[in-house]
């Protein structure tokens, strides 16, 4: 997207383009009128935005979608915290498979350095920018991820006019951190065959696979030791990296702000430095854009440690300088700080970092611009004598996550580590009778053919194949960039045809027992 100083208002920009796409509309099997054009999922966006979601805290979520199924007469209910809202067919479509619509209810919660927010009680502020709807300001991430997902399908059960079977509309918990909604959610819940995940970021493209991964936790509690005399304490940050998502952007290569102070405090071995803390990211699907570490150091060798920062930190500049432009970095003194990390907790942390792999491991051989495994040091807090360092290890191949977790859990051997929400790899059925009749679909609208890909970033098919071996899923969505950031935006565009697209699926869906 080309950044342009003219803005314009998001009700305003939403609407036009949204009307001007229903009056142009030459598509003969699916009418477009005002009551089916795409207003309504804007309108459901900005709704869903006002509704504080990050994961694990879907709360204020599941009321809004029970207190959306009540004011519309539809059956819902909830399964271990996911949420399903029923809708009968439309007259005609009785006699059609039912299929289930699928989406998650969080989002990564991600706020600009310095930038004061509580994502428990505050929502999301969105504007619009040369056909993109994105935060105000950049100042949070958008959670078009999975929000337009929610909102297409929101639209869907709120309309009179859209043609469909019948419908269960499945909306899940903490897909983000771990795919845990549907690892809880009950087998033998859903009836339908057919499954149509709404939670791909890139239009055109239908997934075919993903990657899976495990979120992994290190952990160490210690005794805090008082500052010697003659010590002198200071703050070293680095910020404004690009960061991403960590299965969808760590191909590209960028920095970790985490990865490089550790680094940096592995190496420094002349200036007797002593670790009191280090901080940094805000996701563990999140590459991090800023990390700070405090430090103590004898009082002779301020000086010193100052000069080697800046000069790792102008080297760390110029090697990442195509993926993180707008790196900055900053060492100074730091006040109030009264004991420090012992040798042990220290040592045992900053090793353990140093030996954990960051990024890309292995490059895939099968798909462009995509990994075979990879990792990523999502969080890392020192908090009243503990430290904890978050890892979100992906692949293609179980083995090879199994590989890189143990890699990992013997970097951190001396402390304690945990392993949570393990999800499998997941590869579909390309030949299945849903997959051909979506690309049959996206071409008779558009003219161009589907893309098939797979996916760093792991998505619920992969859970739901294990959960229900013999249902069809295929997942699409809208175009979505820079998930997980500031940055985060989605093409207004996009988000129309793919509403094109949905309405097409749904109202042609008899095809499959053709």
């Amino acid at each position: 997207m080309k950044k342009s100083a003219k803005k314009m208002k998001t009700d305003a920009s939403v609407r036009s383009l949204s009307m001007m796409t229903a009056c142009q509309s030459d598509d003969d099997d699916i009418p477009m009128p005002q009551e089916v054009s795409s207003q309504r999922v804007f309108d459901f966006f900005k709704e869903i935005n006002a509704v504080p979601r990050p994961s694990g805290h879907e709360e204020q979520m599941r009321q809004y979608l029970i207190r959306f199924a009540d004011a519309r007469g539809l059956r819902h209910a909830e399964n271990n915290g996911n949420i399903i809202i029923y809708k009968d067919a439309t007259a005609g479509m009785e006699q059609v498979p039912s299929v289930v619509l699928q989406t998650h209810m969080d989002m990564v919660c991600v706020a600009a350095d310095g930038y004061a927010v509580n994502f428990l009680t505050q929502g999301i502020e969105q504007e619009v920018t040369d056909g993109f709807i994105h935060s105000r300001g950049h100042k949070t991430s958008l959670g078009a991820d999975d929000g337009i997902g929610i909102s297409l399908v929101l639209a869907v059960l709120d309309s009179k006019m859209v043609k469909h079977g019948p419908l269960e509309c499945l909306f899940t918990w903490d897909e983000e951190q771990g795919l845990e909604g549907a690892a809880a959610f009950d087998s033998g819940i859903l009836k339908s065959k057919y499954m149509i995940n709404i939670d791909s970021e890139t239009e055109g493209e239908t997934c075919i696979g993903t990657s899976g991964g495990v979120w992994i936790l290190a952990s160490m509690d210690y005794t805090p030791q008082a500052v010697p005399a003659g010590y002198t304490a200071c703050v070293l940050s680095v910020n404004g990296l690009t960061g991403g998502h960590s299965g969808i952007d760590i191909y590209k290569g960028g920095a970790s702000a985490t990865k490089l102070l550790a680094d940096f405090l592995y190496s420094e071995k002349t200036t007797r430095l002593r670790l009191v803390s280090i901080n940094g990211g805000q996701a563990s699907n999140s590459i991090a854009t800023s990390a700070t570490a405090v430090v103590i150091v004898p009082e002779d060798n301020a000086g010193t440690l100052v000069s080697l920062f800046e000069s790792y930190m102008a080297e760390a500049k110029t090697r990442y300088a195509a993926t993180d432009p707008a790196m900055t970095w900053s060492i100074g003194a730091a006040s109030d700080v009264q004991s420090y990390m012992p040798a042990e907790a220290a040592e045992l942390l900053v090793n353990g970092l140093d030996a954990t792999p960051q990024g890309v491991i292995e490059r895939s051989t099968v798909v462009e611009n995509m990994f075979e495994t990879a990792n990523n040091i999502g969080i890392i807090t020192t908090t009243d004598g503990r430290w904890e360092v978050v890892n979100y290890p992906r692949g293609f191949d179980a083995a090879k996550i199994d590989a890189v977790s143990t890699t990992i859990s013997q970097a951190f051997s001396g402390a304690t580590v945990e392993f949570a929400n393990p999800y499998l790899p997941w590869n579909a059925d390309v030949n299945c009778a849903l997959i051909a009749y979506t690309q049959k679909s996206y071409q008779g609208l558009f003219g161009t053919p589907l893309r098939y890909v797979r996916m760093g970033g792991g998505i619920e098919a992969s859970q739901f194949a294990l959960s229900y071996p013999e249902m069809q899923i295929v997942s699409i969505g809208s175009n979505v960039f820079d998930a997980h950031t500031v940055n985060e935006r989605v093409e207004i565009a996009s988000v129309e045809r793919t509403w094109k697209f949905v309405l097409r699926l749904l109202g042609n869906i008899g095809e499959v027992l053709k």
